[in-house]
């Protein structure tokens, strides 16, 4: 009579830890930071933009933060390229172009890249372009942070 109780305990006792497993993980703040979870991002391969227009990606979107600041809140986007710095920003610099931006470089070195993009009536838009090490395929990466400040 025991053994079947423990075996039917047990078995509970299990099939409770699978459900922790299956339930999607809940967002956590990092450092006063609201940080959106990739999977849902990454999926959309696209972001909303200050002006409320959407800017496509050819990357990987990492992770978006909102972060308070005195004049609001500092919007943070890290995407990857599978390029050189200069061409994901050429790529980004495009789609932004379509939707009335302008650029103004604000500072190039080797491997790095600073743009800001303007626009009448809306916030302005940063991006900070970095060069990764290439992978073992030759392949050229890129890190980048398109920010911007909201009220």
């Amino acid at each position: 009579m025991i053994k079947p109780i423990l075996v039917v305990v047990t078995l509970a006792a299990l099939a409770g830890c699978d459900d922790g497993a299956k339930s999607p993980s809940k967002e956590q703040p990092v450092a006063a930071a609201t940080v959106t979870p990739a999977e849902k991002v990454v999926a959309a391969k696209q972001l909303q933009l200050p002006d409320g227009s959407v800017l496509p990606l050819n990357g990987e979107l990492l992770k978006q933060m909102n972060k308070p600041s005195d004049k609001g809140k500092s919007i943070i986007n890290v995407v990857s390229f599978d390029a050189s710095s200069h061409k994901a920003e050429g790529e980004i610099s495009s789609e932004l172009e379509k939707l009335g931006y302008s650029r103004r470089v604000v500072e190039e070195r080797e491997g790095f890249l600073k743009v800001h993009y303007y626009k009448a009536k809306s916030p302005v838009i940063g991006g900070i372009y970095t060069d990764q090490d290439k992978e073992s395929n030759g392949q050229e990466k890129t890190l980048t942070r398109l920010y911007w400040q909201e009220s």
